[in-house]
């Protein structure tokens, strides 16, 4: 072709090319006979199989697997190798006559040979007479897909044995698989079962998605481009990993990248306050007490019923969502449930837990929080089996004044029905409006560099419905703790402090209604106070004969007040202002609260109990020292609450474990000493 001159062009083209994923070494395409299955005659009736099972998440049966089964192509169940199981098929040397063998019973009968090993070195020189040709069987093996596809049968024997147990147990209930599996043993599973029996082989199928290496390539042992799976259990624990897992996008069939720091992550987040919350019921426990039966506790105030309300919201949704196999719905709740027991249920009772109180109030707190713990430890024994395991036997040691046995493993242990005296809907809703209302507060002391342990004087919660506002200052009590206010104030009167108008989504407007946009933008901007107080409520507003929607149109809310003595934080239709302007009386108690804090810190480092009494001895490191002085004298009292009596340092006093600190308060030092009564 070169010498008549008939090249066009000559060129280096780069494309893919299949490699060895083992050797990287380059594969031959080549076409060679096989045994098909003719799949193409039934795929409509392997959609129709699909459709009897249930699928999670479901858009994986509807879209990837049932696409493929409607373009499904006859299978290649041959494969030209040594190893695997031999294909029952004898023929002669021309392919005219065909044997397929069902069985052993039947092989021996037709080569007049005892069989008693079915490897290819065994049978392959068996030989079949046959209108007097010679059969051999043929060279192939199965593809080991037919044989996981065969599993159901292969199980139980079938048809050969157990031929009842199998038609009880068939369908099966439940199988789980990677996602890769819609053309692997999903597939294969279905085939032959609709083939067989014209229906699907299981009833419910729960898909994963996989897990990648922190590069978002797939795992490899010949690249260790992951880390050692072992070395993370003994590093972060089992149950670390097996919940970064559970919790992560696989269990919604997508891809993961693994990530390293998750597990160190859940460690703090999850399992050291869920282990601080045990560890704080032992200590809270004193030893003349007993648990109280969950349906028997007296002197609950609010917080124990909201607490056991929402477990046994929690309860019921583990139950429901278990049951349509959903995972990821139940792993954040079950999660934030721990959380919020050592976030809130315990912070917002801990006078109650430490017995001021009473000691009556004191044990049933202690009874509402055993419960909660063993409740939980019962419903996540299925994702961390060992502190779920660990917990349990811990709880198992607390004593009881009502007849209960229980098991030796929690992994014995049924997961509980639901209590429904307990569940009180709307104690659930005030008291998530309560967290949200110190989560703003809390946003605006960060917001003025106010820290917790500085008294302010009020803090003031706007909202237009009187009825949500009673039901929250029910709670007040807690909104002044948390948020170290001496006042809470509600109130309906919104005009004083906000300002209202309409913030039109431009892109949207613009995008529907094109040249008008503009004119319907300008009028929105232009509504009164009484129609967007009618918008707020219904959700929708008309303008010059257009309806606009909530998407369409969001509410500006504007603060009104004076910014410089009051930091105010909004969420939706809630405003909380924090009142930031500090009197002597204020500063005072927060120079206390700060030396009551470090104290208590020296507490813990001595190792003493949150109970024993101890005596401060303090000391100056000059003469200026009038602030924390006053200070420690005016507030004595609130000292005294936490075991605590402030004496000044005269000579050498003897400290426990050095159980001593300089601290920083405003502008003098003072330096703690702290001896045990």
């Amino acid at each position: 072709v070169k010498k008549e001159g008939r090249i066009f062009n000559v060129a280096t083209i780069t494309h893919s090319y299949p490699f060895c994923w083992r050797s990287d070494t380059p594969l031959i395409y080549r076409a060679i006979p096989s045994w098909f299955v003719n799949v193409e005659s039934f795929k409509d009736k392997l959609v129709e199989s699909s459709q009897q099972t249930y699928w999670v998440p479901e858009n994986i049966r509807e879209g990837r697997f049932e696409n493929w089964l409607r373009n499904a192509r006859d299978w290649a169940i041959s494969r030209n190798r040594f190893w695997g199981t031999p294909i029952p098929i004898w023929t002669d040397d021309d392919y005219t006559e065909f044997v397929c063998v069902g069985s052993v019973k039947e092989l021996e009968e037709l080569t007049g040979q005892k069989v008693t090993d079915l490897h290819r070195e065994f049978v392959d020189n068996l030989v079949i007479e046959k209108n007097g040709k010679k059969l051999h069987r043929i060279s192939e093996v199965f593809d080991c897909w037919f044989e996981s596809g065969s599993m159901p049968y292969g199980q139980s024997h079938y048809p050969f044995e157990n031929v009842e147990q199998f038609k009880e147990n068939f369908p099966g209930d439940f199988i789980a698989g990677g996602i890769d599996q819609t053309r692997g043993w999903f597939y294969s599973l279905i085939v032959i079962s609709t083939a067989l029996f014209g229906k699907a082989p299981f009833k419910n199928c729960v898909v994963n998605g996989l897990v990648l290496a922190s590069d978002g390539k797939k795992m490899s042992k010949r690249l260790k481009n992951y880390p050692d799976p072992m070395d993370m259990i003994n590093l972060y624990g089992a149950d670390a990993l097996r919940l970064s897992l559970i919790n992560s996008p696989a269990v919604r069939a997508e891809t993961v990248k693994f990530q390293e720091k998750t597990l160190k992550e859940l460690i703090s987040t999850i399992f050291l306050p869920w282990f601080n919350t045990l560890r704080y019921l032992k200590q809270s426990f004193k030893p003349e007490m007993k648990i109280m039966a969950i349906d028997k506790i007296a002197n609950m105030n609010d917080m124990d019923r909201w607490i056991l309300s929402s477990l046994m919201s929690l309860v019921k949704k583990v139950r429901e969502e278990m049951k349509m196999f959903r995972l990821y719905t139940i792993i954040t709740p079950l999660v934030d449930l721990l959380v919020t027991l050592s976030n809130w249920y315990i912070r917002l009772n801990r006078k109650r837990f430490r017995g001021g109180y009473g000691e009556a109030a004191q044990e049933t707190s202690c009874s509402v929080l055993y419960h909660c713990l063993k409740i939980m430890s019962i419903l996540m024994a299925p994702f961390t089996p060992f502190f779920s395991e660990f917990c349990y036997q811990k709880l198992k040691a607390f004593p009881l004044n009502y007849e209960e046995k229980m098991e030796e493993s929690v992994h014995f242990v049924q997961i509980p029905e639901p209590l429904e005296q307990f569940h009180d809907a709307k104690l659930e809703e005030v008291v998530d409006a309560l967290k949200k209302i110190i989560e703003l507060g809390r946003s605006a002391r960060d917001k003025k560099i106010l820290p917790l342990k500085q008294p302010l004087r009020k803090i003031t919660i706007i909202h237009g419905s009187q009825e949500f506002l009673d039901r929250l200052m029910v709670f007040k009590e807690y909104i002044a703790i948390e948020l170290n206010v001496e006042e809470v104030i509600a109130t309906t009167e919104q005009d004083q402090f906000i300002t209202l108008s309409l913030a039109p989504e431009r892109a949207v407007i613009g995008k529907k209604y094109k040249k008008e946009g503009k004119k319907y933008i300008d009028a929105l901007m232009k509504v009164d106070r009484n129609r967007i107080l009618k918008f707020i409520e219904e959700g929708k507003i008309e303008i010059e004969g257009q309806t606009f929607t909530e998407e369409e149109v969001k509410v500006h809310r504007q603060f009104s007040g004076d910014t410089s003595t009051q930091e105010a934080m909004w969420d939706k239709d809630v405003l909380v202002l924090l009142d930031c302007v500090r009197d002597i009386n204020l500063i005072q108690k927060g120079i206390c609260r700060e030396v009551n804090n470090r104290i208590q810190k020296l507490r813990k480092e001595a190792g003493l109990k949150v109970d024993d009494n101890v005596v401060v001895y303090y000391s100056y490191d000059d003469s200026n020292h009038t602030n924390i002085d006053e200070a420690i004298k005016a507030q004595e009292e609130f000292l005294k609450s936490y075991g605590v009596i402030m004496k000044v340092k005269e000579g050498e006093i003897a400290s426990i474990k050095d159980a001593n600190v300089t601290l920083k308060c405003v502008t003098d030092s003072i330096h703690l000493f702290l001896v045990k009564l």
